[in-house]
């Protein structure tokens, strides 16, 4: 996918002629809802004189694959069969993205219409609701399974920092900064982050021109407002991150994220531009 195109919303769509909904299409979308996938429904039901092939490309243009349900009702709505064999052809890149399900139909009638289709191995749905749901998770969560390992490569775990010396390694020599916190409890938190905060956004331009000795009294500093903040309750996740410009710019830029929250909260994440606060594996909430 090129990098300006925006990524599908939906796992997959289904496509069907209104005349199946009952039968096939609902318990279909329910099954695969109901295991975890991002199912585009409803708004690719095909009535009479809907074009399939707008269908087809709105459908393909939210979602990573389109299932279409192909039965007698679907072939009877008058489509050119040039459209049906045009199905293929919609395919990105040669990449197989559309999952035909066969209703009603054989192999000799879905032919008749497009040969292209009748060439492909399909879902039966007369083997059952579970067997065609297996089929097409098997192809979809292959899918799914990469593009979350990709996203999880992007995930950058921030470490919790004790001294100065380690914050001071994450504010120098970086473009930009990202600062988060909890919500305050009272004045005195307010008082405490907001101060600690301020001093870090202080010294990220000038650390770079300042000598060993006023960091090493910074690193002391910094420190302390370490241990300050600790015993009012809070921790501080932090590390330095190369992301994205963004805004129309290419290319990266290294930032200092900072996170100070509260220490019941042991896990935090920098991903997408965003911070990611959770629960650790120990407590209520799973990670």
């Amino acid at each position: 996918m090129n990098s300006t195109e925006k990524e599908p919303a939906w796992d997959a769509f289904i496509s069907y002629a209104s005349e199946d909904r009952a039968a096939v299409a609902q318990p279909l979308a329910e099954a695969l809802s109901s295991i975890g996938l991002k199912i585009w429904f409803d708004r690719t039901a095909l009535h009479v004189g809907d074009s399939l092939r707008e269908q087809i490309d709105t459908g393909l243009a939210e979602s990573h694959y389109g299932i279409v349900v192909l039965s007698p009702a679907f072939f009877n709505k008058h489509y050119p069969v040039r459209e049906l064999n045009g199905l293929a052809q919609r395919e990105v890149s040669g990449e197989r993205v559309i999952l035909p399900v066969w209703y009603g139909l054989t192999a000799k009638e879905v032919a008749r219409f497009s040969p292209p289709l009748a060439d492909r191995i399909a879902a039966q749905w007369i083997d059952g609701i579970d067997v065609v749901v297996d089929m097409l998770v098997g192809v979809i969560g292959r899918d799914l399974l990469s593009r979350v390992q990709a996203q999880a490569e992007r995930i950058r775990e921030l470490p919790v920092v004790a001294g100065g010396t380690e914050l001071i390694t994450v504010l120098a020599g970086v473009s930009a900064h990202a600062f988060v916190h909890d919500e305050f409890a009272d004045s005195n938190d307010a008082d405490a982050v907001g101060e600690f905060l301020q001093t870090l956004e202080d010294w990220i331009d000038a650390l770079d021109e300042v000598g060993a000795a006023d960091q090493a009294r910074l690193s002391f500093d910094l420190t302390n407002s370490l241990k300050e903040l600790a015993a009012m309750g809070w921790i501080v996740f932090a590390a330095s991150v190369d992301e994205p410009i963004g805004h129309g710019i290419s290319g990266n830029w290294l930032v200092a994220c900072v996170a100070v929250v509260r220490d019941d909260r042991r896990r935090v994440a920098r991903f997408d531009q965003k911070f990611i606060v959770v629960k650790g594996k120990d407590e209520d909430s799973p990670p």
